[in-house]
């Protein structure tokens, strides 16, 4: 009787968490329409621009490229160099505050749903993405980080952003590699 009462509990138990399962899918399943889906992203080699392109040309949203008012040039884009711009950003926290020429979006409150994507720079976003998340207000919105990498993963780039954003519903970013594939784009995006 006793491994009865216990299977019961197990039962249940198990029922509950399918039917949560379900409802947390079902709960996922978004709609972007296109004049209320917006792609913002900073590239600094052009990788996180072709996924940006992508995603925007397959939800035939809006796309917003973010520019730094002082521009990255190759040399200041040399990892190997510690003397490069981006090193010496990485090495000195206070001159990561990158300006931007657009960090407030015209027609912003008219978006429900913002892709936000970024190359990964030392295991985070690269920091030029971090004048537009202080930049907007994010409440009413859901919020779909992704990004590019050369040899790392997303690490915990999408949560570190989400800290900084004044709110919004943040998703799990996605990291695609060096070269995301119209492919892989299309089949991410079919799981919304």
């Amino acid at each position: 009787e006793n491994k009865m009462k216990e299977l019961s509990k197990i039962m249940a138990t198990a029922l509950a968490m399918c039917s949560f399962a379900a409802n947390q899918s079902a709960a996922e399943n978004i709609k972007f329409e296109p004049q209320k889906t917006l792609v913002v992203y900073f590239s600094a080699g052009g990788n996180t621009a072709r996924a940006a392109n992508l995603i925007a040309q397959n939800l035939g949203a809006k796309i917003i490229e973010l520019k730094p008012a002082q521009p990255y040039t190759n040399a200041d884009l040399n990892y190997n160099d510690p003397k490069s711009r981006v090193s010496r950003e990485h090495d000195d926290v206070s001159l990561r505050s990158v300006p931007l020429t657009n960090a407030k979006i015209p027609g912003w409150e008219s978006y429900e749903a913002v892709f936000v994507g970024y190359p990964i720079w030392w295991h985070d976003a690269a920091w030029p993405i971090d004048e537009f998340i202080k930049n907007n207000d994010f409440n009413g919105k859901k919020v779909i980080p992704f990004c590019t990498v050369y040899s790392s993963g997303l690490e915990n780039s999408d949560k570190n952003l989400a800290k900084k954003a004044n709110g919004g519903e943040w998703l799990a970013g996605k990291c695609f590699g060096e070269r995301p594939s119209e492919k892989e784009i299309k089949e991410w995006l079919a799981k919304f």
